[in-house]
């Protein structure tokens, strides 16, 4: 009896121990809470809610990757993906009240920060909206041979419309030749009238092992604007997308 009140006392202590940020509206009600490391710095679960005490939203914001959802008032899922360092990361699923999804977006996280690196749209039927959509689909094998790899049957598809057919894309690769030797290697391809492209690219790899592949896609088009009857506006747009994968490479 005397172990079962100790372990009581050491569980309600740890218990206190922990630290919370938590922010409230004005009429009192709790809007937010995140659990604080020792140094007061936010590491830990956290919860949003709405003005009538409703949950909006809660997660994990550590190093750790977690799964983070976000609420309609009416309790039903509105959003749902990764997160941690304090970002969206990964994929993540967007639904209507209804519980249906209408968009899935991949945010990619470069240095510090994420931005919309994909996404798709779906329409009520759940098929792919392909004129509200850019995406892509590579198809990278999970072991590649040594030396020169040809990476087809890709496809890339975008919500973009070039004026004049001037709509191109380009593949970059960080092929790496030796231990001192890594090149942009560039392949390039028009983008056809229906906004779809099957791209193809080489991937070099050196030696046997563990490699990772990274690359970036960049959209070229023109946007053109008529001002007037004597008048327009046409700039060129660029777009980067970028990816990456972990590989095998074995003897040939």
């Amino acid at each position: 009896m005397k172990k079962l009140f100790l372990f009581f006392l050491i569980l309600n202590f740890s218990c206190n121990n922990e630290k919370f940020k938590k922010e409230y509206y004005p009429n009192g009600n709790l809007k937010s809470k995140i659990k604080l490391d020792d140094n007061g710095i936010p590491n830990g679960n956290f919860e949003e809610y709405y003005e009538n005490g409703i949950l909006k939203a809660k997660g994990n914001d550590s190093k750790t990757p977690d799964s983070a959802f976000i609420y309609f008032e009416n309790g039903k899922i509105k959003e749902k993906g990764m997160f941690y360092d304090g970002l969206r990361q990964n994929w993540w699923v967007i639904f209507d009240q209804n519980g249906k999804i209408i968009t899935r977006i991949e945010y990619f996280k470069i240095k510090n920060k994420t931005f919309k690196n994909q996404y798709i749209s779906y329409s009520q039927a759940g098929d792919i909206n392909y004129s509200k959509s850019s995406f892509f689909k590579f198809n990278i094998p999970d072991t590649l041979k040594i030396g020169k790899n040809l990476i087809d049957s890709n496809e890339f598809y975008t919500d973009k419309r070039g004026y004049k057919d001037f709509h191109f894309l380009s593949i970059i690769i960080d092929n790496r030749y030796s231990e001192n030797e890594t090149k942009k290697d560039t392949f390039q391809f028009r983008i056809s009238a229906n906004q779809k492209s099957n791209p193809w690219f080489g991937i070099y790899a050196y030696k046997k092992g563990r490699m990772k592949i990274t690359g970036e896609i960049e959209e070229k088009f023109i946007d053109y604007k008529l001002i007037s009857n004597d008048s327009a506006d046409a700039q060129v747009i660029k777009i980067s997308r970028y990816f990456s994968k972990e590989i095998f490479v074995k003897h040939n």
